[in-house]
């Protein structure tokens, strides 16, 4: 069964994801990216559904990851995310679970059933082909161990004993940093830590990126080496900056990016060992309490 394929039977029948959805748009654009599915839920909130004809693998979560920081903005801050796929390995399961992302496992043999049940043949010639190779369903269950599995003082570790396929771990980036601005990164990561225990550091598998997170993403890292340092964007609630403008706070050129890009993390810092750190703490931290529920 093709992706659109599942497409089509989802949006006719939502309830199959959860109980009270109405549809609003198939193939959305929201902030620039491309989402599967929009409803509205039962509490009228927007929930974006991202299909997988197929396991959920370790690679979507990084991508639903880096999605959320465009998509959750506090001048929305109840859009839902969701991830459904004809297979939700039990180690995948746990990792969505920990960090917050919903999940629903929709089997092809339970779709049928569903199908017969309402006496509905339109969708009949889509399983007319399927098939389930145990060789092939026992690979992708190998692939599939290759995923985040455990924080170690709020950083996420991979598991890299397996598979090929596997998501690129923040100490893995950190190492490719010269000295002076790992230093950099390091410190800033330290102060970051203590903002609160809802914190946690991943990598942008898609941006190549390093991103702090709470309740949704409040900065995100990415060395630039031809300029020699860190360029960290963070959420402009609680600052007053107007578009395409650069000033300086707390000894720091705070750029606004245009807003035709439709970035939520649109406020950007250029940061090297020349910065003042205690002036980057604290344009993180107003950053954090734009997005966490503790702050």
């Amino acid at each position: 069964m093709k992706e659109s394929d599942l497409e089509s039977v989802l949006a006719k029948y939502p309830d199959l994801i959860e109980a009270g959805l109405i549809l609003r748009g198939r193939q959305v654009t929201v902030y620039g990216r491309r989402m599967d599915l929009l409803f509205d839920d039962e509490h009228k909130r927007k929930l974006i559904v991202e299909l997988k004809a197929g396991p959920i693998k370790d690679e979507h979560i990084g991508q639903i990851l880096s999605y959320e920081g465009m998509l959750l903005s506090a001048d929305n801050p109840d859009i839902r995310v969701k991830l459904v796929g004809t297979r939700v390995p039990p180690n995948i399961r746990k990792t969505l679970d920990h960090h917050g992302i919903g999940w629903k496992e929709i089997k092809l043999t339970s779709l049928k059933e569903f199908l017969a049940n309402k006496g509905d043949n339109q969708f009949d010639n889509l399983f007319e082909d399927e098939i389930y190779p145990s060789v092939k369903m026992a690979k992708n269950e190998t692939n599939n161990n290759a995923y985040i599995n455990s924080t170690k003082g709020g950083i996420m570790e991979g598991n890299t004993q397996q598979a090929p396929l596997r998501l690129i771990t923040p100490r893995e980036r950190i190492d490719i940093f010269p000295d002076d601005i790992k230093k950099v990164y390091l410190e800033m990561q330290k102060r970051a830590m203590t903002f609160g225990a809802d914190v946690l550091i991943y990598a942008n598998q898609i941006e190549k990126s390093l991103c702090f997170k709470a309740r949704y993403t409040f900065a995100e890292i990415l060395y630039q080496p031809k300029k020699g340092c860190l360029r960290v964007l963070i959420r402009r609630e609680c600052f007053d900056i107007p578009e395409n403008t650069s000033v300086e706070v707390y000894g720091i050129t705070v750029t606004r990016v245009p807003d035709k890009y439709l970035w939520v993390l649109d406020l950007k810092l250029e940061l090297n060992k020349n910065s003042p750190m205690d002036g980057v703490e604290k344009l993180l931290r107003q950053s954090y309490k734009a997005v966490s529920e503790t702050a």
